[in-house]
């Protein structure tokens, strides 16, 4: 049997399980590839009830590892497994509404951050922390966050690229949300030049899997530019991008097109959109998307002469 083989794995991790203090490098590798499994798994998954209690078990798992006494370099290890993993947890709950349960998560996560030195993924979980759908959002406390150092070891410069491109991205919705349209522009801008830089697949700072390519920037940049106005602007984004949403994006991208298509006076295309993500959503209990859905309600009103805006009301009542 080949010893780096998957029984193989699993015979270190019972061992290791058994005997905590024993956890040996081997070991935090093999917990590195399942974290790294999981957060591909995260990005791509369409139904956050299904894959959340994987996660919550490899958290156990590491949870179990971090009660024994190990060496520094090994309990420093799994401190950071177990920050990017509460950061996945966090992310499955706040899909399905659970806000506070994702806070929770998000917490503990930078916790763990500080104790294992990962600045890298400290500056992700402020961010996890600071996000919230614009129709919950308080932009002021968003921008708070961002510029605060909750736990005094790290700050948006200590981040992947890719963290920081996504961080400039949250940046911009709050001040969309504020009007402020010379600063959601600059952000933006940077947002998109630090996505344009080559991701290097060998980087080690956390997270590893990179969540934010620009579908999510489009969707991002979409909805900010609804939120100012310009919804031709919107739409000529999404248009980009539409093809290539999967898992929870395809549904954001489906409401943010809905969402452009009312506000443009395109009212069948918007009932399209929206019956996309309804279907989507209710499947697969993404309750944000659904929260929002139940927000088109005033557009909906100025088109409730046309049946498809009317069968779209009655089913939104029923969701």
């Amino acid at each position: 049997m080949d010893p780096r083989g998957p029984a193989a794995q699993w015979e270190r991790l019972r061992f290791a399980l058994a005997r905590p203090e024993r956890t040996d490098g081997q070991t935090v590798r093999d917990l590195d590839l399942i974290t790294r499994g999981l957060g591909e798994l995260e990005r791509a998954a369409e139904n956050p009830r299904t894959l959340f209690p994987l996660v919550r078990t490899h958290l156990d798992m590491l949870t179990a590892l971090l009660r024994a006494t190990t060496p520094p370099h090994i309990m420093r290890d799994l401190c950071s497994l177990a920050a990017e993993t509460s950061a996945m947890a966090g992310w499955l709950r706040w899909d399905q509404g659970a806000f506070e349960e994702a806070d929770a998560y998000f917490g503990a996560g930078l916790v763990a951050a500080r104790e294992a030195g990962d600045r890298a993924i400290g500056a992700y979980l402020i961010g996890c922390l600071a996000d919230r759908p614009f129709n919950r959002e308080k932009p002021d406390r968003r921008l708070e966050m961002l510029a605060a150092n909750p736990m005094g070891f790290c700050n948006a410069s200590d981040a992947t690229p890719v963290t920081r491109a996504w961080l400039y991205g949250l940046e911009g919705g709050a001040y969309a949300l504020l009007g402020r349209r010379d600063d959601f522009q600059r952000v933006q801008e940077r947002a998109g030049e630090l996505l344009a830089t080559s991701y290097d697949p060998d980087e080690e700072r956390r997270p590893r899997v990179p969540f934010y390519d620009k579908v999510m920037r489009a969707e991002q940049l979409s909805a900010g530019l609804d939120r100012m106005g310009d919804f031709r602007g919107a739409r000529e984004v999404l248009e980009d991008v539409a093809h290539l949403g999967k898992g929870r994006m395809a549904m954001w991208l489906d409401l943010d097109a809905a969402y452009a298509a009312f506000h443009d006076a395109e009212p069948e295309l918007g009932v399209e959109y929206a019956r996309k993500a309804l279907g989507a959503a209710s499947s697969a209990g993404v309750k944000p998307i659904l929260d929002y859905l139940h927000g088109l309600q005033p557009e909906l009103r100025i088109y409730a002469q046309e049946p498809s805006v009317r069968g779209l009301m009655d089913d939104l009542r029923i969701a």
